[in-house]
């Protein structure tokens, strides 16, 4: 089952304030992915997945780079200091989050509100896509096909969306957390290659990041917008009151931090493919 548009989008919007001050997985996911933008443009390979392919020189200069599910700008912030002379265009599905990011890059034009899986671009105009935790809240396939769409030959496609294992405590303890619907790296890879991608792709990284208590997570993801339940997804959100003490108790019980609290797991997966010659 395909995540549903319209909570994602209201989702999102509602989080458009309180999203930078609760994002710090996010920002950390997109700085990554940043470097490893300007690592493979010149030809190196990635600092956490060594076996990964380098792809082809893309020297920053009058190039056009679009980040796709934008959020407030921080991805966009950084693609612009690594390449000082590209124009970089955003997109994202939720006004409130676009026009957070021109508040955040100081008046930066460039940003639209669209769907990620209908563009709203000409074919073969960028010359690098980027997107970063974007594409487990859509039909991946879709999105991957856009994304080739748009790009020129040659281009070079990266990003980062969220895997399998992602919140596994939260769903071990509760029910609740990421739908099955999340792609591992191998299927995240044939992704790449049924769209026509050359060159493609993927590995994974794990963060654990420590939270003072469950109602502290579940906090923490609706302040960054990650609380619509995608179609498929079997729980109904996490319980009030009791149902959530039993629950907090006992993700603390079998998930507890070593400096007190509780740990949650993401699993990111980082992975890039090169757009063939036309024929």
């Amino acid at each position: 089952m395909l995540p549903d548009k319209i909570k994602i989008r209201r989702s999102f919007s509602e989080a458009a304030s309180t999203y930078d001050s609760s994002s710090g997985l996010q920002m950390e996911v997109a700085d990554e992915l940043a470097a490893m933008a300007a690592g493979l443009a010149a030809r190196k390979e990635y600092a956490c997945q060594p076996s990964l392919a380098p792809m082809p020189v893309f020297a920053g200069t009058d190039h056009l780079v679009l980040d796709i599910g934008c959020g407030t700008g921080r991805l966009i912030g950084s693609l612009k200091r690594s390449f000082p002379g590209s124009i970089v265009l955003g997109s994202d599905i939720a006004l409130p989050m676009v026009m957070k990011a021109r508040e955040n890059l100081k008046a930066c034009g460039g940003l639209t509100v669209s769907d990620c899986e209908s563009l709203p671009f000409m074919d073969s105009i960028f010359d690098m896509v980027v997107s970063s935790l974007t594409y487990q809240w859509t039909d991946i396939s879709a999105s991957i096909s856009e994304a080739q769409r748009v790009l020129k030959p040659g281009g070079l496609f990266l990003f980062s969306t969220l895997g399998p294992m992602t919140l596994r405590e939260l769903r071990e303890c509760t029910g609740a957390g990421a739908p099955a619907a999340f792609k591992d790296a191998v299927e995240v890879s044939s992704e790449l290659k049924r769209a026509g991608f050359e060159e493609a792709a993927s590995g994974r990284k794990t963060i654990v990041k420590r939270y003072g208590s469950l109602k502290e997570l579940a906090r923490t993801l609706k302040n960054i917008g990650a609380a619509p339940r995608p179609s498929g997804c079997r729980d109904k959100g996490l319980s009030k009151g009791a149902p959530l003490r039993r629950a907090g108790a006992a993700y603390e019980e079998r998930f507890p931090s070593p400096e007190g609290g509780i740990v949650a797991t993401y699993e990111i997966i980082f992975a890039s493919g090169v757009k063939g010659a036309a024929l």
